[in-house]
């Protein structure tokens, strides 16, 4: 017998849990399907900016990040071994699944959760069917799909996806420990760090306080397979020195403590998603580099326009793609889409043109960022 429901959300991530969450407080009833009973370490996104921070206390989980994420006082922005600019931003670090699955542990009662996976999707303007790899059926008015590797549905529903750049985008991560124990000094903080040239072809590294430890992250443009990932991911220390040869001068003497992680990414958006009963959220719909630090903001933005229309969607008959198509033409979607589009572009240009344009669009910023420190300019967004 068929599992019926009203929505349908296939990725238990922190779109799909966050969307699960927003839609039950507001009394539709939502079956979530995840192939994993708890999310897994993983390297994801683990940072919440002063933009994504409100965004999650509007719907109803800033709870969640507060409890497991670690409070980062201070942003600050550094090149060449010195401090450009202190920010107080109201950031939050943490682990990715630590977040995520608090987020689950908080679901409503009207959220049910399935373990599996889709095989086989069918959509139309009423119902739709939703089968899973052990069998089982789930009838729902509508589906959500947050998970950005569902190919086979794509491919069912014959979805393609249009790369935004051709370069691959890669995040790396890892723990580092100051080499003669102790703590940090800006530990309970962040710190941008940016390369001096293109050659690297890496936008910045992030350090930032997780819970009991401090995390460095990486983001740039290189194939998983090239010569300079495998160099660092064989010997992450002497690479993070050659890459930014300074940082020692301003962190002091670091170990790193760990593996790398590496997460690579290809920044590319769905096309052929107008259809009845079905939509894309989050990476789903598009995947963005790592180096733009709009994950959270982006997929954010997608849940709250969701929470806003799913509602509306459900109390009357039909799922057809007139309804659908008001999500994707949203003002506040299509914004933050065009917003995130815009900032690929630009961190792309900016981590890899050599051109004298970008040499001195790199030193501009540098100089005014150095200028506003000095002059004692403190951006506070909370």
């Amino acid at each position: 017998m068929a599992i019926t429901t009203d929505v349908l959300i296939l990725g238990g991530g922190l779109t799909g849990s966050t969307a699960a969450h927003a839609l039950a407080n507001k009394g539709v009833r939502v079956a979530l399907v995840d192939v994993h009973d708890q999310i897994p370490n993983v390297f994801k996104a683990e940072k919440a900016g002063p933009h994504s921070l409100p965004q999650l206390r509007r719907l109803g989980i800033g709870d969640s990040v507060e409890a497991v994420g670690r409070k980062l006082f201070e942003s600050i922005d550094a090149a060449d071994g010195r401090i450009l600019r202190r920010m107080r931003l109201g950031e939050r670090g943490y682990y990715y699944h630590d977040f995520v699955n608090h987020i689950r542990k908080q679901l409503p009662p009207e959220v049910q959760f399935i373990r599996g996976t889709a095989r086989r999707i069918e959509t139309s303007d009423n119902l739709q069917t939703v089968q899973l790899a052990s069998g089982e059926t789930i009838e729902s008015r509508l589906v959500i799909v947050s998970c950005g590797g569902a190919s086979q549905l794509f491919d069912q529903l014959s979805i393609t996806r249009t790369l935004v750049i051709e370069d691959p985008a890669i995040g790396f991560a890892m723990l580092i420990e100051p080499a003669a124990g102790g703590k940090f000094w800006f530990d309970g903080s962040g710190v941008t760090y940016y390369p001096n040239s293109a050659a690297p072809r890496i936008s910045y590294c992030s350090m930032f306080s997780v819970p009991g430890a401090m995390r460095i992250n990486m983001f740039g443009f290189h194939d998983v397979k090239s010569t300079w990932v495998h160099e660092l991911v064989d010997n992450p220390q002497a690479k993070l020195v050659r890459t930014f040869p300074k940082l020692t001068k301003l962190i002091g003497d670091f170990r790193v403590a760990t593996k790398v992680e590496v997460m690579p990414v290809r920044p590319s958006v769905a096309n052929g998603f107008r259809r009845p009963g079905f939509v894309l959220a989050g990476d789903a719909f598009s995947t963005v580099p790592p180096s733009t630090g709009k994950g959270v903001y982006k997929l954010m933005h997608d849940v709250e326009v969701l929470a806003e229309l799913v509602p509306e969607w459900i109390k009357t008959p039909g799922m057809g793609t007139q309804k659908t198509s008001t999500y994707y033409d949203h003002p506040q979607k299509r914004e933050a889409d065009d917003h995130v589009r815009m900032k690929t572009l630009y961190q792309h240009w900016a981590a890899t043109s050599t051109t004298v344009r970008a040499q001195v669009h790199r030193m501009r910023f540098f100089a005014d960022a150095y200028i506003k420190d000095l002059i004692g300019y403190t951006a506070d967004l909370g």
